[in-house]
């Protein structure tokens, strides 16, 4: 479970009608203290998860993920969460979510995205993204090296911080493939296997400029090494 036990400020679980179990954490960066217990509404979206793919981006690499969960403020515990949301700085509070025991989503709280009813025990709406996104904004700035393809991936999603969430014990990329390299190594993931070199830019006007970090894992002329695995 990410993010040191303290961190976790709400606790719920979910039992969808197809039998799957989904257990949801809020995490809040600056709570410290025993998880409180929340309750899903039932009645509404008590949680969605979905892609952000259109028709359009069928054969992007990446595809970002939204996750929706609805529950029920029927304490003063909720009901501070409620406030402390308003007031949040992005970054402070993120949605996990585990289906069946294993992880399905992590990602932050949009705090202007919410929706409280006006009512007794009103339901309150909480949208979260994985902020892949975000690397648009972010250059790639790696020292000119030979890397791995895992080591590229991992290098990229470090820089949205959500590994701060995870102990040294837990596992943030896994990968996983068919083939079998014809190489004597102590594992046989390719993905810690390829190698290549890199140095990522445009030349614009004589002058290079760094490409974006989601570029950098998306871009289908630079990183052909990198399609077959996202």
């Amino acid at each position: 479970m990410p993010g040191a036990p303290s961190n976790i400020r709400f606790t719920g679980t979910y039992n969808a009608v197809n039998s799957s179990v989904w257990d949801i954490s809020i995490i809040d960066t600056s709570y410290s203290g025993a998880a409180l217990e929340m309750v899903l509404d039932r009645d509404g979206t008590a949680i969605e998860v979905s892609y952000n793919t259109t028709e359009n981006e069928l054969h992007n690499r990446i595809d970002t993920m939204n996750a929706r969960m609805t529950i029920v403020n029927n304490s003063a515990d909720i009901q501070s969460l409620f406030e402390d949301l308003i007031e949040a700085e992005e970054n402070r509070f993120y949605i996990q979510i585990e289906r069946d025991g294993s992880p399905y989503f992590i990602g932050k709280v949009i705090p202007d995205d919410m929706v409280l009813q006006d009512r007794l025990n009103p339901p309150l709406t909480i949208n979260a993204i994985d902020g892949i996104t975000d690397l648009k904004n972010i250059e790639y700035d790696a020292a000119y090296e030979t890397k791995t393809i895992k080591d590229f991936i991992i290098y990229c999603l470090n820089k949205l911080g959500v590994s701060a969430l995870y102990s040294g014990s837990e596992a943030i990329l896994m990968t996983q493939t068919n083939l079998t390299p014809n190489i004597v190594m102590s594992y046989t993931n390719l993905f810690a296997i390829m190698q290549c070199n890199h140095y990522f830019y445009n030349t614009e006007n004589e002058i290079k400029k760094p490409l974006s970090c989601y570029d950098v894992l998306n871009d289908p002329v630079r990183q052909a090494i990198l399609q077959i695995i996202l």
